[in-house]
């Protein structure tokens, strides 16, 4: 069997999928990809699409549960080998969407767990990168102690805080509007007045002409004013952790904003996830069992043998 290639060249295909989403599900893609092209034994992505999509429903179904039980032997977790395939499967989409192929495909995906370590850094940590950043003086630390900021204090996730352009900060009412996951609109998001001053205080340095709020320092971009990048920001956030003695990530920023959130508010589930943007309660119920360590705590009681007397 083959894909019907008459209207859309497996190279298109490909570049589409490859293009589809967000930075990050861009990102995430191209690593499923190629670990697909691996199992398959292919050289390129291209000739892993075709390869794909020119099997019959049936071969495709065998191949993902092959691919599955691939990566497990490889040692990957649940969630990582939910992803790849998932990642199949919406390529699987866009080529019948496209009319490459008639068929679907289902497969019983690995249950998602919620048990990673959601805590992220100590606000005392944080308040250190943030001090490493005010040290420095100039515009590359005023930028960082911006970046940092919101990254912990307003939770934003990497791709929101690196949407924002200048038009999209509100300055007098306290607002910035992101690129909110998995969302068409733009979302605004209320920033303390500290946030605000750090802010601020970086466009004294960038200016106040319009394209991105926070721009690469690399000696060619800085020229154009180029965005941000993912990497740049991971970089950034990986430095100031070393330098305070910690491994952090920008997600690890919002995790610790979102569990500060949870420890200041006493646990109330619903402010939390207006503030974090979550749309599921069990996403934030995993922040909860973390901070509290809620397996450790009922391990005791079992143990001690007596009902607990809250």
């Amino acid at each position: 069997m083959s894909g019907n290639w008459k209207s859309v060249r497996p190279s298109q295909l490909c570049r589409s999928f490859l293009r589809a989403g967000s930075q990050n599900t861009q990102r995430a893609y191209a690593i499923d990809l190629r670990q697909f092209r691996e199992f398959v034994g292919v050289k390129t992505d291209v000739e892993a699409v075709r390869r794909f999509c020119d099997m019959s429903a049936g071969a495709a179904a065998r191949t993902l549960r092959d691919f599955q039980g691939w990566l497990r032997g490889r040692g990957y977790s649940a969630n990582t080998v939910r992803r790849r395939i998932s990642s199949m499967l919406s390529l699987a989409a866009m080529a019948k969407q496209y009319d490459v192929i008639q068929w679907s495909v289902r497969i019983q995906l690995p249950r998602a767990s919620l048990t990673r370590d959601t805590r992220g850094p100590t606000r005392q940590q944080i308040e250190e990168m943030i001090e490493v950043c005010e040290d420095r003086g100039d515009a590359k630390g005023a930028r960082d102690k911006a970046i940092v900021e919101l990254l912990f204090f307003c939770a934003l996730r990497s791709s929101e805080l690196l949407s924002i352009d200048l038009e999209h900060y509100d300055r007098p009412h306290c607002l910035v509007s992101v690129r909110a996951k998995a969302r068409w609109d733009r979302e605004t998001v209320f920033i303390p007045l500290r946030v605000r001053d750090s802010i601020d205080e970086w466009l004294e340095h960038r200016g106040e002409d319009d394209g991105p709020m926070f721009v690469s320092f690399n000696a060619s971009a800085r020229a154009s004013r180029q965005r941000l990048t993912y990497r740049g920001l991971y970089d950034l956030v990986s430095r100031l952790g070393r330098e305070v003695g910690i491994r952090c990530r920008p997600h690890g920023l919002r995790h610790a904003g979102i569990t500060e959130a949870l420890r200041l508010l006493n646990g109330d589930i619903l402010q939390v996830m207006n503030f974090s943007r979550h749309r599921d309660p069990r996403t934030i119920l995993a922040y909860v069992d973390a901070l509290e360590d809620r397996g450790r705590s009922v391990a005791e009681i079992v143990a001690d043998g007596r009902p607990f007397r809250g």
